[in-house]
């Protein structure tokens, strides 16, 4: 994980705006290292032309001249560029899968652009009881909604509505679930893999994979050290060495579509050397 990562994470509001005494001093070489990773990225994808393809390698490597103060206006522009356009990333697509199939995320999915839309919890999110709906309705209310109800009699009281309710549950659900579900498309938090998430997990992976050209040209090229994970069980970077250990495996290492020796080798990979 780069430090351009590390930035994203922590300024992770997309409207933030941030000085150049935030920012470390970029590494030397790091804007050819940008452009080999974007390119060696954008390889595995499909449905851009080549145009589109030089016009996100131009605005990765306008990074370090710069656009330190906005880096997410750096990006976002870039992507209002391909917008319209219906591509596909490889690798997203590849670990998408294995990443559902696991229950498993990278550092990055977490953070950009999760494998799924999650989807709402309604036992935990469901606080309102029959009792609590009913007596927020007068009688004519309730039998106006009664109405709509399958095979529902009409009420005298609200206790006898709630009773009615309370051992219909189902009934009880179809009526509340609705706007517990809108409530929740509305959440503040929304990783939903959606094109523009896509892209924002695939430039983090490019500007990563950058760091790591710069780290190896270092001599930074020994082995991985995974000790966060191993010697925090509960640790969320737990999640990213399983992950890591997979692309490795016998099962995968000959099918994953990143072949590079550079990393991250997944999408939003977290590592340490």
């Amino acid at each position: 994980m780069g430090f351009i990562s590390a930035i994203f994470s922590v300024f992770s509001k997309p409207n933030s705006s941030n000085t150049s005494d935030e920012f470390p001093k970029y590494p030397d070489g790091y804007e050819e290292a940008l452009e080999e990773a974007a390119n060696k990225t954008l390889d595995l994808v499909s449905g851009l032309s080549r145009s589109q393809k030089n016009e996100i390698v131009f605005y990765l490597t306008e990074i370090p001249n710069g656009y330190k103060k906005d880096i997410y206006k750096l990006r976002d522009t870039c992507y209002n560029k391909i917008k319209d356009a219906e591509w596909t990333w490889e690798e997203w697509t590849f670990w998408q899968k294995i990443c559902l199939e696991k229950n498993l995320t990278t550092d990055g999915m977490r953070t950009f652009c999760l494998p799924a839309p999650e989807v709402p919890n309604l036992e935990k999110l469901r606080r309102v009881t029959p009792n609590s709906y009913i007596s927020k309705l007068s009688i004519d209310q309730i039998n106006s909604l009664a109405k709509t109800w399958p095979a529902s009699p009409s009420f005298k009281t609200k206790r006898s509505a709630a009773e009615y309710l309370s051992n219909n549950l189902e009934l009880f659900h179809s009526i509340t679930d609705p706007a517990i579900i809108e409530k929740w498309k509305h959440r503040r938090v929304n990783l939903d893999p959606t094109p523009e998430h896509i892209f924002h997990l695939m430039w983090n992976t490019i500007t990563d994979r950058a760091q790591n050209i710069c780290d190896r040209k270092n001599g930074d090229t020994g082995a991985i050290d995974w000790s966060l994970a191993k010697d925090d069980p509960e640790n969320d970077v737990n999640q990213d060495y399983k992950l890591y250990r997979l692309s490795k495996s016998k099962q995968l290492k000959d099918s994953v579509p990143w072949k590079d020796k550079i990393m991250p080798n997944i999408p939003g990979l977290f590592f340490e050397y």
